[in-house]
């Protein structure tokens, strides 16, 4: 008899589960630094507006 557990499911499962929650919040990120941006673009307009891009 050996302590050896038997796996029940793929040793890949884990990984493709973290890769996709990396690639979500890095996602979220991009998507909040463009939201910043765009929201500092447009207090910059109201702010200045004879600057002209």
């Amino acid at each position: 008899m050996t302590d050896f557990a038997i796996p029940t499911r793929p040793a890949t499962e884990g990984a493709v589960a973290r890769a996709a929650a990396t690639v979500k919040a890095v996602v979220g990120e991009v998507r909040r630094s463009f939201a910043e941006v765009s929201r500092m673009r447009r207090e910059a307009a109201e702010r200045y507006p004879f600057v002209q891009e």
